[in-house]
């Protein structure tokens, strides 16, 4: 009898942390979803403002701005995959200047606004890549890094 419910508490702490673990997994990805759809909401509405035509003529204290605001860094590339602005300081910045190959074949080939890519250094990291658009034409490449962090939960 003690044996069936040592066996009974042991299914239910691993079906537990099985569900715990896929819950947290969807609530990162809503949440980097909701995070990235705000900024470049952000960004969209500071362009259609401020006339601005390219990515590169935003101010660097607007990028600062935004990223405070929606609390989550980002870079800004061009179509071509150059970087043009960065939020994220040079000496935290361990993110290519260029963006690679794979990511804008994607969005050459794919005719999609969205990649996301999780880090192979850490479970703990994705990196999202969206189109910009003025006037309905992209214009650039936003890439947002995202960190998850559960320690409260742990």
């Amino acid at each position: 009898m003690i044996l069936l419910v040592i066996v009974a508490s042991i299914l239910i702490a691993a079906i537990t942390i099985i569900q715990f673990n896929k819950q947290s997994k969807e609530y990162h990805e809503q949440r980097l979803e909701r995070k990235e759809n705000h900024l470049i909401l952000n960004l969209n509405y500071f362009l259609s403002e401020s006339k601005a035509e390219r990515l590169d003529s935003i101010p660097q204290n607007k990028i600062n701005e935004i990223t405070d605001i929606h609390e989550i860094p980002f870079e800004l590339y061009s179509l071509q995959g150059n970087l043009l602005k960065s939020s994220i300081s040079e000496s935290k910045n361990n993110f290519e200047k260029i963006i690679s190959p794979e990511i804008l074949t994607f969005f050459q080939k794919e005719n999609k606004t969205r990649y996301v890519k999780d880090s192979e250094d850490s479970k703990y990291s994705k990196s999202s890549y969206n189109l910009i658009y003025n006037n309905k034409n992209p214009i650039g490449i936003i890439h947002m890094p995202y960190y998850i962090d559960d320690s409260l939960s742990k």
